[in-house]
């Protein structure tokens, strides 16, 4: 447990992270899709690359919206800018996945989640900690949905403590161990 993320101040900007590797895949292209419908200006910083890095249309966002390519980042100076960065959400949009590690650490800061219904991800993220998308997903709803942030962040701060909440009930590893363990030692003492 590194503790809460610093709480964004900002009332006139959206701070929006993603952390992935720009494969097809992770579909970063339809955040880059969704941002350049958004009307609120939003700083978005990417964690990660790949080999359609260059591939992508970055340049085409329009001028409300600030792209900082952080490309690959060492876990340790990922976790420390994820609590450092007063960061309001996190995107992930992948179209597979397992239970994404990034989305419990974002979590974990009280970052609060955007990302697709796909594999374990409903595990992790619902729609009273974050926001859970169909994998086939309108990105004009998902932009007027971020546009929605701005005027009113009380939704946000709202679910910064249930994304904490859930991460301490769920995922912290001195909740886990000790229910793992006992989960184990009653089926071996059957």
């Amino acid at each position: 447990d590194l503790g809460l993320g610093t709480m964004p101040t900002e009332s006139n900007k959206l701070q929006l992270a993603s952390i992935a590797g720009i494969i097809p895949l992770k579909r970063v292209h339809l955040i880059i899709e969704i941002l350049s419908k958004c009307h609120s200006n939003i700083t978005w910083t990417h964690y990660g690359d790949g080999p359609i890095a260059n591939s992508l249309a970055w340049e085409s966002l329009p001028k409300n919206v600030e792209v900082i390519r952080k490309g690959h980042t060492d876990h340790v100076e990922l976790l420390e800018e994820l609590k450092t960065t007063p960061f309001d959400i996190m995107i992930h949009l992948s179209e597979l996945e397992g239970i994404p590690v990034s989305i419990m650490e974002c979590m974990s800061f009280g970052i609060p989640v955007i990302a697709c219904d796909t594999g374990g991800v409903g595990e992790v993220v619902n729609n009273e900690n974050g926001w859970l998308l169909p994998v086939d997903l309108n990105s004009t709803e998902v932009s007027t949905l971020i546009d929605s942030f701005l005027p009113d962040k009380r939704i946000l701060n709202e679910k910064r403590g249930l994304a904490r909440q859930s991460w301490e009930n769920e995922y912290q590893a001195s909740v886990n161990f000790p229910k793992f363990i006992q989960t184990y030692l009653s089926e071996v003492n059957k």
